[in-house]
């Protein structure tokens, strides 16, 4: 549909109204009204249901206005509105909108019958309503108790309820919270209500029944005049990625749009989907991704494209996809990707990322990407893939949208799409636009209608006689030019020929300022077939009628009979004719009334057969019995009566009386019997037959011949024994005869009574009587056996033409059978042909009516003593009835196969002296089929036969071959093809024809010219290329050189040979293009290697050089050109002994590295280009193939005469290397502050937990999470200190190690984890080895984590376990090497995968879709440290069958000193932290705010007064205003630093100045020295801890820092204060902690506190309840979900007591410590009942 803009054309307004009329009536059912009004209301244009609806005032006939009609004030016409109608006849609704169409604004009304209304539901229109319902985002509102009053379809979608099931229910029951959940939300509620608006995270259960993570907002407002609760949720996995990092989705932002805006210069969908996938590669991580579009219809996506490069990773051609997957992708987006990467990952071995490329409705494609270095990639980025994915997808939408509408406004594209009718768009006579019905309708494609006119698809004439052309010019004009619409009928031909009948509706509508012709088209072909049929039979009633009539007139005998032979119809001629009256013939059976008895049985079988054969004589004399008892005879003429279904009604019979006739017959018979004994004794045929071609009289010689006695020709015709071939001329000459025209001569055939044909020529004459024709004569001779002579002599020659003529040998045999029957006959017939050696017989040609037809197969078998055998060996021919047939296969001993034939031909085929098989007639039913004669006619063309096939299998011997040759020719994927000298093409293989119509769209044809536009201008290279290639092959010179083409990029290895024919001339030239597009890129990524190598040492001054060990140079760098002079092609290839001043030395040097292997510094004369000397130093080694046999030289050559420069260059290079080890210094030590300023937070405040926390549980918890942290941090340093490694600089810090402890730490730090996997994790340590040993813990612990969670992470079932055992080096020094094995179950590693472990940054899966997470630097680590630990480390493992990693360290037995030591270091660090005496007054300098407060509340609990400053400029003006007896500086702050701030501070203060402490997060020793020498005073660490902050003030502190009377008080302790607060209302904690009740009542009220503790009675004595029976059962892990919501509930209430029991149970259960569960079990009924007993009393 075009363009169709709005125009305001008042004059038009009808036109334009009836235009919009047929627009929208499309879109409307049949039964609705529709009206086009003007904006005042007046009718301009309605369709005609819309006449059926009364109007609602009667004022409307005269005024046509739509308010009188719907009975509506005229305002209401300006808005978009609906209603209701009630007249006294009917009811029904309306909907009135207003639209603007062609630039002039109407009013639409469409009117809907009540009946089609009241399904519909109302829907409220309100602001409120649209908002609400329409947001994107889930809304509700609930009121103070929290009850739902209403929820959006957004929300709904999520929880998958329905809103009745949620309006009036309280979110509590809606969502089935426990008691913690409601106390928590009942909060949330009050709060709101009280004016705080609530944001907090929540989780609920989604459609798919999992967790889903939405964040709950909470604001009061009012709805419908009363105060309410107005929610919105947001799904927290949506947003993800915005708000963990806003700049990064900036960059996201940026990245998407900037592609976007670049896709303006994309074409297809497969262009735009290129462009993402480079504009990835280019501009991320991402370093390989290919492009899958799917086909819905099919149910695949297919490969269009792939880029970047990535090792063993094969592309399938399409994957399937399922139509209900693709689906999923557009609605349960987040869930189906997962499920399909897990698909293709396990499809294609290998894990990966896709992006699908979605609209809103359906999935278009997939990219799938994997990043560089199979490194993961992260959430953010993913979100990146994901908004691209949607982004592309909606752009590919929109672009393919505004392809398809061309400029269209969508409703009407819509409308013009989805009408049910044909609608057509014309231009000057021309079609310019059309709709999808139309190109079904023509059965065409757009193309072929496009552009044409009407006459292009119809007759010349339609079916009034009216020439389609003029026609169509006439109508077409007419409504251009009145504008009326014209409605007619017309006759189509479509695309395919066949004819379809249209009712065309034309209109003009208005399209940019030029009038078009609209034309609506409706195929009404199947309708007007059905008025034609009806109209048929109109006329064939009425035609039967008239015959009747004319009948009547005319006095022939008429009558019907119906299936049953009763009549049914006869005319009153007939009635007199039999003497019967109507009521006493009519129904009666026309065979038991009429028929004379004899004939009865006869005719009614006759009857019965025509009825079911459908065949009847042309007509026949047939006697009945009139009713007075008179035998008549009449001539019958039949036909049958039809229903109009096809089926048979009856049979119609027209006669005439013949009795004269018969009586005259009779008189005659006579004298024919006379005349017969003068005729039967004549050699030829007579007859004497009458002008309707009925027998008269035949002689003897005449039923002799054609087989027919005298029954027979009682009822035969000249018809019926003329030759179907024949009967056109003899009746053609008949008719001459009776128009008294002279025929001298006849020559026609005649059909035996067997069917066979007798040629006859003869004489014939004609009786005439009253100038009338009665009978004609014939006298006839037989030339039959000359007829067979003169065809047998054109078989002859025929099958001697059929080896020319045939395309193969099954259509020789085939065609040799049919000029065969031409003579003879051949209803069963088989050639059977020999081998050269008599050993086989190949039936090749097999026709047999005992055989199956269908089958294709030739049968085969060795030779024997069969009949064809016997041929073949006689070389005779035969010929034999059955018995003679019996009677030689028992004589000759002759195996006959399949069944006896009753006669039989057999001939050799022979050629000359050589048979080469046998030809065979034979006929299985009538012994007379064949003659002798036969048999001579049968041998005669046998010889010419055998001539046939030999000339034919020779032929296919020689098409077999060159099959063969244009199979090399077009197989494989090469490309052939010959030239003229014209430049023309003169073959061609497929390949090189389809690789051209690939590029060119155009069919390549013989003789075209490779200069043709079509051809070069879509090749790489010029005309003048392939000119000058082709002149030099035509001179006699072949050709072979390379092409690169680039659509798709490939390359081809082209050859150009000269045909030579036998004269040694040629006019052509072949040409063969193989593909070695493989070996291409082979050669070019060894270029792109060369390349790299190049670059690494194409800047060194040095020459580096490969040489054969015969001297040719192969290889050089370019920095010969600088040091000799000569460019690389000038040397490369030739014998270097040319640049040598002694040539002598090349071969001393050779002759050393043999004998050495390799040489340095050797000092060799040589020549410049230029002629000068200069002195070289050379470095060589030979080089070796795969068989470690030395195949050349390499090696490196030095110009000592630049020596100094060298050395220059060196320094300079060392300063560089300097610069870089200083800058990789300060990044590590950045990198420190940045990974330990977190860390400090994270630590620091699980110090502070320890410090404040006292249940057991939790305290375990904090433990772990402790030690995990400081597990964390600790290899934290290690990676940090893995330059140290490399330098080796790292220094190991020895010191007692309790071994137990170590591996205690191990299996608390991984026990979780492999609890999480239900892995068994078991450790042993052998009797032998020393419980304490002198080594590095931090290291020890290092390797055995790396190795313990890599066992762990790569085992999924079974167990993983560490065993230590050692072994005594040195009884003396107590030396032990230390050997420790982790061993697991897991996944094994194959030998090849073994070599890659311990290497820096190694994963063996190394993809971006690898199962397992890591660095792949923990085993690198581990190997450097235990090396650097006096050991080794090591792998046992096979594929699948589980790994043992081991290591061995020294170690010494710790003495007594160092265990104490070590001792006193670990109760030091498990101990609590005592306190100050005294409050020094700290300034704590630091910029980030959780360093802040984890420091300040250390520092608190300690007994300090501190102060915060954030920057150094803060801290320097604290400071100096203030008398702080310690100070604690951050180094890296913005706006002024630590050691910057230090410096101004101790220039104010000078001796007054505090001790500044350095604490911060460079972790380095160097800047700990550094900032130590910069105005320091000492050093902590981050993550800082309470006893290293405790440490330090210990060791600054001074006794004048206090004041002299401050009193001295006992260290107090967290234990302390824990116990003081212990001690209060103990008899009341032990049933309800008032503190939790108060709070409770704080948040809900006292009622809903009471009730909370009322509804846990009930629930914990029915969950108690149902507890005993479990116990009493010994089923304990039933019980274990009450005793967890037990517990849970009672902390939550405060009921710690039971809480604490509960809790104890649940852990024995889990532990399988059954022993005291009963005991405790009745522990927790006595405590409930406390409870049961006294809560109320506690609470109120």
């Amino acid at each position: 549909m075009p363009y169709i803009p709005n125009r305001q054309l008042s004059e038009h307004l009808p036109l334009q109204a009836n235009s919009l009329l047929q627009l929208l009536v499309q879109l409307t059912r049949p039964t609705h009204g529709v009206l086009i009004a003007s904006p005042d209301g007046l009718v301009l244009a309605a369709n005609a249901a819309a006449s059926l609806f009364s109007p609602a005032s009667d004022a409307y006939k005269a005024s046509r206005n739509l308010s009188d009609l719907l009975g509506i004030p005229s305002k209401k016409l300006t808005t978009q509105t609906s209603g209701k109608v009630a007249t006294s006849s009917q009811r029904y609704t309306y909907t009135i909108k207003q639209v603007q169409f062609e630039r002039a604004k109407f009013v639409y009304a469409e009117l809907v019958p009540y009946e089609e209304e009241v399904s519909r539901v109302e829907i409220d229109d309100d602001s409120y309503h649209n908002v609400f319902e329409n947001s994107t985002e889930p809304l509700f509102i609930l009121d103070e108790e929290g009850t739902f009053v209403d929820i959006n379809n957004k929300g709904l979608s999520i929880i998958d309820q329905q809103k009745s099931n949620l309006v009036g229910q309280t979110v509590y029951s809606s969502f089935k919270l426990n008691l913690f959940e409601r106390v928590a939300l009942k909060g949330q509620l009050q709060q709101t209500m009280a004016g705080e608006p609530q944001k907090f995270e929540w989780w609920i259960q989604d459609k798919t029944h999992e967790l889903l993570p939405i964040e709950i907002s909470l604001r009061k407002g009012l709805f419908k005049g009363q105060e309410m609760i107005f929610g919105s949720a947001k799904n927290l996995y949506e947003v993800v990625g915005t708000e963990q990092d806003v700049r990064f989705r900036n960059h996201q932002l940026e990245f998407v749009n900037n592609l976007i805006t670049n896709l303006s210069n994309t074409g297809s969908q497969q262009d735009v989907l290129k462009y993402t996938l480079d504009e990835l590669l280019e501009k991320s991580d991402i370093t390989y991704g290919c492009v899958y579009t799917y086909n819905q219809a099919t149910g695949t996506a297919e490969l269009v494209y792939s880029a970047g490069s990535m090792e063993h990773t094969p592309l399938h051609p399409t994957l399937p996809i399922s139509p209900e997957l693709a689906a999923q992708l557009t609605t349960d987006r987040r869930r189906t990707i997962a499920e399909l990467t897990r698909t293709l990952s396990k499809q294609f071995d290998h894990e990966m990322t896709i992006v699908p490329v979605t609209t809103d409705e359906r999935l278009l494609a997939l990219l799938m990407v994997w990043p560089e270095g199979g490194s993961n990639i992260t959430q953010s980025f993913l979100s990146l893939l994901d908004f691209v994915g949607t982004a592309i997808g909606n752009y590919i939408s929109r672009h393919e949208l505004i392809l398809q509408l061309s400029h269209s406004e969508d409703k009407y594209k819509m409308l013009f799409d989805s009408a049910y009718d044909a609608i057509l768009l014309f231009k000057d006579g021309n079609v310019v636009d059309c709709n999808e019905k139309a190109l079904q309708f023509f059965r065409c494609r757009r193309e072929d209608l496009v552009s044409a006119t009407p006459m292009d698809f119809s007759p010349e004439y339609q079916p009034d006689g009216s020439h389609s052309g003029e026609k169509t010019a006439r109508l077409m004009e007419q409504v251009l030019t009145t504008g009326t619409p014209i409605t007619f009928e017309w006759r189509n031909i479509r695309k395919d020929g066949t004819p379809a009948d249209a009712e065309i509706n034309l209109n003009r509508i208005l399209i940019d300022g030029e009038y078009y012709v609209q034309a609506f088209k409706r195929d009404i072909t199947q309708r007007k077939q059905a008025l034609q049929a009806k109209r048929r039979e109109e006329v064939a009633e009425e035609s039967m009628a008239q015959f009747r009539d004319f009948l009547e007139k005319v006095n022939m005998i008429y009558y019907s009979l119906d299936v049953n032979g009763n009549i049914v119809f006869a005319n009153d001629f007939f009635l007199k004719y039999v003497e019967y009256e109507r009521e006493e013939l009519f129904g009666q059976n026309f065979y038991e009334l009429l028929v004379p008895k004899p004939e009865q049985k006869q005719r009614i079988q006759d009857f019965k057969n025509s009825l079911s054969t459908r065949h009847l004589n042309a007509y026949y004399e047939r006697n009945l019995v009139t009713k007075s008892g008179q035998l008549k005879t009449i001539r019958w003429n039949c036909m049958l009566e039809y229903g109009p279904d096809g089926e048979v009604t009856g049979i119609t019979s027209v006669g005439k009386d013949m009795t004269d006739k018969r009586i005259a017959m009779e008189a005659l018979k006579d004298n024919k019997i006379r005349l017969q004994d003068l005729f039967d004794n004549a050699h030829d045929l007579i007859q004497n037959t009458s002008v309707d071609n009925k027998f008269i009289f035949v002689n003897k010689a005449w039923k002799e011949r054609l087989g027919y006695n005298d029954e027979d020709i009682e009822s035969l015709t000249l018809n019926d024994i003329v030759h179907p071939y024949y009967k056109a001329k003899l009746i053609y000459q008949l008719r001459n005869l009776y128009k008294g025209e002279n025929v001298n001569k006849i020559e026609t055939v005649f059909l035996t009574k067997a069917g066979k044909p007798v040629h006859l020529i003869g004489s014939i004459t004609c009786s005439w009587q009253d100038d009338r024709p009665v009978a004609t004569r014939a006298i006839l001779h037989d030339i039959t056996d000359r007829i067979k002579a003169e065809r047998l002599q054109k078989v002859y020659y025929s099958i001697a033409n059929l080896a020319i003529s045939s395309k193969d040998l099954n259509s020789l045999y085939s065609a040799i059978h049919r000029e065969l029957s031409k003579i003879i006959e051949t209803r069963n017939i088989y050639i059977a042909l020999c081998d050269q050696d008599y050993r086989f017989l190949n039936f090749v040609y097999l026709v047999d009516q005992y055989i199956d037809k269908t089958s294709q197969s030739h049968p085969r078998r060795p030779f024997s003593r069969g009949l064809s055998e016997y041929i073949i060996e006689t070389g005779k021919p035969l010929y034999m009835q059955q018995q003679e047939l019996l009677d030689l296969a028992q004589r000759e001993n002759l195996s006959i196969q399949g069944a006896i034939p009753e006669v039989i031909l057999c001939s050799p085929l022979a050629i000359g002296d050589r048979i080469i098989g046998v030809i065979t007639l034979q006929d299985y039913q009538n012994p007379d089929a064949y003659v002798h004669t036969d048999i001579e006619i049968l041998h005669f063309i046998s010889n010419q036969v055998a001539l046939a096939i030999e000339r034919k299998r020779n032929e296919e011997q020689i098409n077999n071959q060159n099959a063969k040759l244009n199979a090399i020719f077009e197989s494989g994927t090469h490309h052939m093809w010959t030239l003229n000298k014209n430049f023309e093409l003169t073959s061609f293989n497929r390949n090189f024809a389809a690789t051209f119509e690939k590029r060119t769209d155009r069919t390549l044809g013989l003789f075209d010219s490779l200069g043709e536009s079509h051809l070069i201008d879509h090749h790489e290279f010029s005309f003048g290329f392939w000119q000058e290639k082709y002149t030099k092959a035509f001179a006699g010179n072949p050709q072979h050189f390379e092409v690169h083409l680039r659509d798709p990029e490939s390359w081809r290895e082209v050859f150009l040979n000269p045909i030579y024919l036998e004269d040694g001339t040629f006019e052509e030239v072949s040409a063969i293009a193989l593909d070695i597009t493989d070996k291409k890129k082979s050669q070019l990524a060894l270029v792109q290697n060369e390349e790299k190598f190049r670059h690494i040492f194409e800047s060194f001054q040095d020459i580096y050089y490969r040489t054969s060990l015969n001297g040719p140079l192969e290889l050089v760098s370019p920095s010969v050109k600088q040091v000799l002079g000569y460019t690389e092609e000038e040397v490369l290839g030739k014998d270097i002994t040319f640049l040598y001043v002694y040539p002598e030395e090349r071969q001393r040097m050779q002759q050393f590295v043999k004998d050495q292997k390799i040489i340095r510094d050797y000092e060799i004369q040589m020549f410049r280009k230029d002629g000068t000397q200069i002195t070289v130093l050379a470095d060589a080694r030979l080089m070796y193939d795969k068989d470690n046999k030395p195949v050349a030289l390499e090696g490196v050559i030095r110009d000592v005469t630049e020596l100094k420069r060298t050395q220059l260059e060196l320094l300079q290079a060392k300063e560089e290397a300097e610069n870089l080890l200083k800058a990789k210094t300060q990044f590590l030590a950045n990198m420190s502050h940045e990974l330990r300023t977190p860390m400090n937070g994270i630590i620091g405040m699980i110090d502070l937990l320890t410090h404040i926390n006292t249940d057991p549980e939790q305290q375990e918890y904090i433990d772990t999470l402790r030690k995990s942290s400081d597990a964390l941090l600790a290899i934290l340093n290690d990676i940090l200190d893995l330059s140290k490694i490399q330098a080796g600089k790292l220094v190991l810090h020895e010191s007692s190690v309790d071994l137990h402890d170590t591996l205690g730490k191990i299996h608390s730090l991984f026990a979780n984890r492999a609890q999480q996997k239900d892995l068994y994790f078991t450790y042993n340590i052998s009797p032998e080895t020393p419980r304490y040993v002198l080594t590095d813990e931090t290291r020890l612990l290092q390797v055995l984590s790396n190795l313990t969670s890599n066992a762990i992470k790569f085992t999924n079932a079974g167990e993983v376990s560490i065993t230590v055992d050692s072994q005594l080096l040195d009884k003396k020094t107590q030396e032990y090497m230390l050997h420790v094995r982790v061993k697991d179950s897991g996944i094994g590693i194959s030998p090849e995968d073994q070599a890659l472990l311990f290497t820096d940054f190694t994963q063996l899966d190394n993809s971006s879709t690898k199962t397992f997470g890591g660095t792949g630097l923990g085993l690198a680590i581990s190997r450097q440290l235990t090396s650097i630990m006096g050991g080794e480390i090591g792998v046992e493992s096979k594929a699948n069958d589980g790994s043992t990693f081991w290591f061995k360290i020294r170690v010494h037995k710790a003495g007594e000193a160092a265990v104490a030591e070590q001792q006193l270091r670990l109760k030091e660090l498990n101990a609590e932290v005592e306190v100050l005496k005294n409050s020094p007054y700290v300034l704590l300098v630091d910029d980030n705010q959780i360093n802040q407060k984890v420091a300040q509340k250390q520092l608190e609990r300690l007994n300090c007064r501190t102060d915060i400053a954030s920057n150094g400029y803060e801290a320097i003006e604290l400071a100096t205003s203030n008398n702080y007896n310690i100070i604690f500086m951050d180094i890296q702050m913005p706006e002024m630093d630590g050691v910057t701030a230090t410096k101004h501070i101790k220039g104010i203060l000078e001796d007054d100045c505090p001790p500044i402490i350095a604490m911060t997060a460079y972790s380095m020793k160097d800047d700990a020295d550094k900032f130590m020498g910069q105005g320091m005073d000492d050093y902590v660490s981050k993550p800082v801890k309470s006893k290293d902050l405790l440490t330090v003030i210990n060791k600054w502190e001074r006794s004048d820092w206090y004041a002299a009377e401050t009193i001295e008080e006992p260290p107090v302790t967290t234990e302390t204060i824990a116990s003081e607060e212990e001690a209060t209302d103990v008899d009341v904690q032990d049933i309800i902690n008032k503190e939790v009740a108060e709070q409770l009542k704080q948040i809900g009220g006292e009622a809903f506190t009471i009730q909370l503790y009322e509804e846990f009675e009930q629930e914990a004595a029915e969950l108690l309840e149902e507890a005993k029976k479990d116990l009493h059962a010994q089923h304990y892990k039933s019980i274990l979900s009450t005793l967890h919501q037990l517990k849970g509930t009672g902390f939550t209430l405060g009921i710690n007591k039971l809480a604490e029991l509960a809790k104890l149970l649940e852990h024995d259960i889990k532990q399988e410590k059954f022993e005291s569960v009963a005991e405790n079990f009745e522990k927790l009924l006595e405590q409930y009942e406390n409870y049961r007993k006294s809560y109320k009393e506690i609470i109120i």
